[in-house]
């Protein structure tokens, strides 16, 4: 929470393997800041055929960016943002307006 500006130098490294038909989702803390993991996890379910198969990247993508813009504006909300700054004494409440990509 309320840290200095970020830089490619700064950032956390992962490395894990994958396999054929594994989704790897990529995103800035604007998404994260206004969406569950948890939350993700159910939209990215409801997504799925019969099969358990993403039908397209795009879909996921643009429902998901969808989602937290919309829980960025919901002054109201309960984020991983507000939850996150109450613990640091800050009293916040809702979305957290920022760049969702």
């Amino acid at each position: 929470y309320d840290c200095p500006r970020d830089s490619a130098e700064g950032c956390l490294r992962y490395e894990f393997p994958v396999e054929r038909g594994d989704l790897a989702l990529l995103f800035t803390d604007g998404f994260s800041d206004n969406l569950f993991d948890e939350e993700v996890v159910h939209i990215v379910e409801g997504l799925l055929n019969e099969d358990g198969d993403i039908v397209d990247p795009d879909v996921v993508a643009k429902e998901l960016a969808t989602r937290a813009y919309v829980r960025s504006r919901d002054s109201m909300s309960q984020t991983p943002w507000s939850e996150s700054a109450r613990k640091h004494g800050q009293v916040r409440f809702g979305g957290k307006i920022d760049d969702i990509t």
